[in-house]
């Protein structure tokens, strides 16, 4: 299969999202993949040209309304545009999304039992709608207060029923279903075997890793480790088991931070969770990516060299075993070395991460594996990218749209 198809137009869609922010790296990913084959790809956020050749839609239907979404269906089928649905989150059992425990379920279920008390705010005055949500309250809410289920979990689970619902409304009109995690692919095939589903390895652009890191200008005494992400309570007992472990603060980078000229007017509205010395001049830190540029920056001007970055990713929940691949892949396009804590599924990107086993695996080996992991990482992201185009030629030439000439 010759690697650009010549004349086929691809749109990918962002208008069924409030904001592109979530997205953002499914969009680069996406378009870095499709432009592999096809010299016109387009993404915009309204209705596709009518010559449109594939329609490519990221999930979450739940921030759309329903008669924009169905009109635009209506319009693709009129013109004869097949539509590609790209799952980003775990399929599960009743067209469920993201069920990793058992009160997860339970909150679930028991939702059906809220709906009346949100649709009918009016009603809320009335003494039996009262009492029906304080028994609903004690019965199961107060139960799962007690597992240990915040009302933050809570609400989280209202998010992603009415997720789950919107998704069952319009799944059936893609004519093709994908994903660009190995793991989501698996679990979407699993429970509903009767879709076509076909699985896309993100490309990696490795510009600044390649231009920058080697062995030589590795040092731990020049490296910012940071992490950043939903900050879940496993998380945040895995960044304060980290902060016990290790003794001494660095000055000069809480000096930096604590003045919120020195970074810039974004860090006054940004929480940092925490700032630690490993060793040397080595930081841990949980923050919204922004802030890392902007210390990277102030690093720059006050000390020399650029540090090294790497981006330490930590599982959701104790048994979590997913990698992130788009986090990786965005590590890796800002020039940030992925790192992992716990035991995780052998995906394909595997090979591009410096893994540990735990926090202890952490902190007495990240010094004497790092020049190691740097010196094969070219080879491994090169072997990882061949692979990677090599499969989406064949995955993408085995779809209909684009054998037809």
């Amino acid at each position: 299969m010759s690697e650009c198809f010549t004349g086929k137009r691809i749109f990918i869609f962002t208008g069924n999202h409030n904001t592109l922010v979530g997205i953002s790296d499914y969009l680069d990913s996406l378009r870095t993949i499709f432009l592999r084959i096809s010299k016109d790809v387009q993404v915009g956020n309204l209705f596709p040209p009518k010559d449109t050749d594939l329609f490519v839609i990221i999930e979450s239907y739940c921030d759309s309304r329903r008669e924009y979404i169905l009109r635009l269906y209506e319009y693709l089928r009129l013109n004869n545009i097949p539509a590609m649905l790209i799952h980003t989150e775990f399929s599960g059992k009743n067209d469920s999304l993201n069920i990793f425990q058992f009160r997860d379920v339970l909150s679930r279920t028991i939702m059906p039992g809220f709906i009346p008390l949100f649709l009918f705010p009016r009603i809320h005055c009335n003494i039996f709608w009262r009492l029906t949500f304080l028994i609903v309250l004690l019965l199961f809410y107060v139960p799962l207060i007690l597992t240990g289920f915040s009302f933050s979990e809570f609400r989280k689970n209202i998010y992603w029923k009415a997720r789950s619902l919107a998704l069952s409304r319009y799944r059936e009109l893609n004519q093709y279903h994908a994903c660009l995690s190995s793991d989501v692919h698996q679990s979407l095939m699993k429970h509903h075997p009767d879709l076509q589903t076909y699985y896309l390895r993100p490309l990696l652009n490795y510009d600044i890793i390649e231009n920058y890191y080697s062995v030589d200008n590795i040092s731990v005494d020049t490296s910012i480790v940071f992490m950043s992400g939903n900050l879940t309570s496993y998380r945040k007992n895995i960044l304060y088991r980290l902060i016990r472990l290790t003794k001494s603060y660095d000055p000069f980078l809480e000096d930096g931070i604590r003045n919120n000229n020195t970074f810039g007017k974004q860090v006054q509205s940004i929480e940092v969770f925490h700032r630690h010395n490993l060793s040397g001049k080595n930081f841990i830190v949980y923050s919204a990516f922004n802030v890392i540029v902007s210390m990277v920056s102030y690093f720059n001007n006050v000390r020399d060299g650029r540090p090294c970055l790497f981006e330490l990713y930590i599982g959701q929940t104790k048994k979590w075993k997913y990698h992130s691949p788009m986090r990786i892949i965005r590590s890796i396009r800002v020039g940030a070395l992925p790192i992992s804590i716990g035991n995780y599924n052998n995906s394909d990107i595997s090979e591009v991460i410096l893994e540990f086993t735990d926090i202890s695996d952490f902190l007495a080996n990240f010094t004497t594996r790092t020049p190691a992991f740097v010196a094969c990482l070219m080879k491994n992201i090169v072997s990882y990218q061949e692979q990677s185009i090599a499969h989406n030629s064949i995955t993408l030439g085995s779809l209909r749209v684009f054998k037809e000439s």
